[in-house]
């Protein structure tokens, strides 16, 4: 069958800078997963079989989301280590509990999956809703907080250092972050 265009010309894009020196995800937002089907096996096909270096399933906002994904990684590549990432939506009770949810499941799995934490409402809850986890993620890509209500580069940066401090390994942006954001996070971690 053919490849999803899309996917392939994002691969060559994110190869070519990284060359040998750097991983390419995969990544799969929430919204693919609800396309269960010959539509999201084609896109996870085509990541794998281009080389990715791991599978990202992003903004999982309940369990629901989080099982698809699992089941997506079992069936086409159980042996590429994975990220499932939560997300909160509104900071309520029942929204922590379902990130809760979310990262029990994940963490259940006997393979390489890894339990991350993905957009949020900003960095603050996400770095809030880390800790609340049983281990803190090694994965944590939030966004710069609600469109009305965007925090400033030098917190995505004290976010960065904050979040290495604490053992994550993976450390980025979601919504919200562009070029700079990420030079400046960059630096902090390593100044």
């Amino acid at each position: 069958g053919r490849h999803p265009e899309g996917v392939l010309a994002a691969l060559r894009l994110a190869r070519d800078p990284a060359a040998s020196e750097a991983l390419v995800a995969g990544s799969l937002g929430a919204y693919d997963l609800v396309f269960q089907g010959p539509r999201l096996t084609e896109v996870v096909r085509a990541l794998v079989e281009e080389g990715v270096d791991l599978l990202v399933f992003e903004t999982c906002n309940q369990a629901h989301d989080a099982q698809i994904a699992l089941d997506v990684h079992a069936e086409i590549a159980p042996r590429l280590p994975a990220v499932i990432c939560a997300s909160s939506t509104d900071g309520s009770h029942a929204d922590v509990k379902r990130v809760a949810e979310v990262a029990a499941l994940v963490a259940a799995s006997d393979r390489q999956i890894e339990v991350g934490l993905n957009c949020c409402r900003g960095p603050h809850d996400a770095y809030k809703l880390a800790l609340g986890l049983p281990s803190f993620p090694r994965w944590l890509k939030p966004s710069t907080g609600p469109p009305d209500d965007r925090v400033d580069d030098n917190v995505m940066a004290a976010f960065a250092r904050a979040a290495l401090q604490r053992g994550a390994r993976f450390v980025g942006g979601c919504c919200g972050t562009d070029a700079d954001t990420l030079r400046l996070m960059a630096s902090a971690l390593h100044a």
